[in-house]
């Protein structure tokens, strides 16, 4: 009985997270640290470049390198509808509203603005989910309290404002002023904020599916996730600088600062994303059909935590895929909430483990047990 009742959630879980990623927009923003794949892929003029949108943040970042293109994939129309909207605040608004709609995930007349001049530049699919979705900019909660990831971060915030003094003890850790000051500032707030409740809600199957985590991912966490994540943000936020973290910012906030935010959110970028932005070409579908359309072709890489969502036959389809759309030494970037992908043990694929190892520990996100930084033989 008890088996049953464990595989029976394990369905249930499974078909939520099924039902969140066909109705719903789940990424409100990218939490994979683009400032590590770009300081690994080192991409130039002349570079093609092979990514999954998730909220395009990312995909932003990365035209910051100038390629020669990026095609990006996602099964989710809806998360694409995300890019397609940022381009078109990039071509036809100036920098102070596309840091009011995706810096703070507020603007008041967003209704006006959609309809006179944003939405006759973005597709068909774009413009069925903005047309009933405006009103993610126009409400009480930002951008970035919508979404799948958004319902779990109003859900968190409500229990940090629910414990007395935890919220100034947070606002005091963002801002320190030195890693020294930084740690103790953790270490004051800690225990508070990892208590049994917190540890209840991300422990649940229902939450993961909230947070974008299909079963075959959480399958591969090796131990309990509170204490997964406990460690792993520990070593975040008592090793590396809080002022440059914006992913963890935007959970505890709801919103960047303007010192506080990705590449593409920031004045002295906008010009060069504007005069790039065409470079970009964006794919419904998932990222094997994209590759599939572009044999030898692709210089980079970038699969996110993709690969977790496949099984391995899916992901070995995946790979020949990528083999198929590969130039010569092409670079890759992969993250793992495990660190046993045998795949990447591939004789066609080459693996930098230690680089890969170092650079994890500057990951500013620190979600995922590996990173993998290779290139295709």
């Amino acid at each position: 009985m008890t088996l049953y009742r464990k595989n029976k959630n394990y369905i249930n879980s499974d078909f939520l997270f099924r039902f969140v990623l066909n109705r719903s927009l789940i990424y409100n923003s990218s939490w994979e640290d683009p400032a590590i794949d770009r300081q690994y892929l080192n991409i130039n003029d002349g570079d093609n470049v092979a990514m999954i949108t998730s909220a395009g943040c990312n995909v932003l970042d990365i035209l910051l390198d100038i390629p020669e293109s990026i095609h990006t994939a996602d099964i989710n129309f809806r998360q694409n509808a995300l890019l397609e909207l940022k381009i078109a605040a990039i071509k036809y608004t100036d920098h102070e509203i596309l840091f009011e709609l995706f810096g703070n995930g507020r603007f008041k007349d967003f209704r006006s603005l959609y309809f006179d001049l944003l939405r006759n530049n973005v597709s068909d699919s774009a413009k069925s989910f903005w047309d009933s979705h405006y009103h993610f900019f126009t409400g009480k909660d930002s951008l970035f309290f919508h979404g799948a990831t958004g319902k779990f971060a109003i859900l968190l915030n409500k229990m940090i404002n629910s414990k007395k003094g935890l919220r100034e003890q947070i606002d005091m850790f963002f801002e320190s002023s030195s890693l020294d000051e930084q740690v103790e500032n953790y270490n004051k707030f800690e225990e508070n904020f990892w208590n049994f409740f917190t540890t209840k809600i991300i422990n649940t199957k229902y939450a993961l599916s909230f947070l974008g985590v299909p079963k075959m991912q959480r399958d591969k966490i090796e131990e309990n996730l509170g204490d997964f994540l406990r460690k792993k943000l520990k070593h975040t936020f008592t090793n590396i600088e809080i002022g440059t973290n914006y992913f963890w910012r935007l959970y505890f906030y709801g919103e960047y600062s303007e010192e506080c935010s990705p590449e593409y959110l920031k004045y002295e970028n906008f010009e060069t994303l504007r005069r790039n932005i065409d470079k970009i070409h964006i794919y419904n579908s998932d990222y094997k059909t994209m590759l599939d359309k572009h044999p030898d072709y692709f210089s980079h890489f970038l699969l996110l935590d993709h690969q977790d969502w496949l099984d391995e036959k899916k992901q070995m389809n995946e790979w020949a895929s990528i083999f198929r759309s590969a130039k010569n030494n092409a670079k890759f970037t992969a993250r793992s909430v495990s660190d046993d992908n045998s795949l990447m043990r591939n004789s066609n694929i080459f693996v930098d483990t230690k680089l890969s190892h170092t650079m994890n520990f500057q990951d500013r996100v620190r979600t995922y047990k590996s990173l993998y930084l290779g290139c295709i033989l």
